[in-house]
């Protein structure tokens, strides 16, 4: 489809979205946790974080609409890497949200996040910034690749899970960290693209899981010394150092 480049008040985005935003709410023994997700489907299927259901499918999970029903969900899978799980409950009628293009991002475009700071005393809050970097590496949570978008929307404990939009209403991230080492960073957010999201839902829904490929050899540049060894013109390329066991 067309992207849907007209941008709405921010009045007007809170109230096109925030039917679509819900509270999660775990229970894991004695302890009750509390997150954000967003309909992906209007039969029910929403994205979150998977730190929000503890990396479990064995977590009690229930989840609050828009309209204050509460729902006992599902989790559909979850993927550690990407720190997104899929939850379901039942019923249909739901109010998906619209998915933005995360490849269409640019620096310092207004963006809005919606969610549950501190769980449902705070629910359907909705802060605003700014996109500040793309494309972030954050520590050990990029140790397999992801990078992340960086916004200055205000983000706490209780937004993993929640959407962030831009102006016209279109969900381009899932907020899932906050950098706030030693406690004196303000204003460094980071949600996973909508892209990234959205592709790992579908095999979450298909699979249950998420599966990834993986070359299963070892590869060494080829420098000038080993170039000449095989009697190649130039130094270029990559050689193949060792194949996997079954791979």
């Amino acid at each position: 489809k067309e992207p849907n480049t007209a941008e709405l008040d921010i009045d007007a985005v809170y109230d096109k979205v925030i039917p679509s935003t819900v509270l999660v709410i775990t229970q894991s023994g004695e302890t009750q946790g509390t997150g954000t997700g967003i309909f992906a489907t209007e039969d029910g299927y929403i994205i979150t974080n998977s730190h929000v259901i503890l990396n479990s499918k064995s977590v009690s999970v229930q989840v609050k609409t828009y309209d204050g029903e509460l729902h006992d969900a599902v989790v559909v899978g979850f993927d550690k890497t990407t720190d997104l799980a899929v939850l379901k409950i039942d019923g249909t009628g739901y109010m998906p949200a619209e998915f933005g293009d995360s490849d269409d991002l640019r620096m310092g475009q207004w963006v809005v996040a919606i969610g549950n700071p501190g769980g449902e005393q705070f629910s359907g809050s909705i802060t605003r910034g700014v996109i500040s970097g793309l494309n972030r590496s954050v520590g050990s949570y990029s140790s397999n690749g992801m990078t992340y978008i960086q916004t200055d929307a205000a983000i706490n404990p209780g937004n993993s899970g929640g959407p962030l939009f831009n102006m016209a209403g279109e969900v381009i991230g899932i907020n899932s960290q906050i950098y706030s080492r030693n406690g004196g960073y303000q204003g460094v957010s980071f949600a996973i693209p909508i892209d990234v999201a959205m592709n790992v839902k579908e095999q979450i829904v298909v699979n249950g899981k998420v599966e990834r490929g993986r070359l299963g050899v070892s590869i060494q540049e080829v420098n000038q010394s080993i170039a000449e060894s095989f009697g190649l013109k130039k130094a270029a390329g990559a050689l193949v150092v060792a194949v996997d066991r079954d791979s």
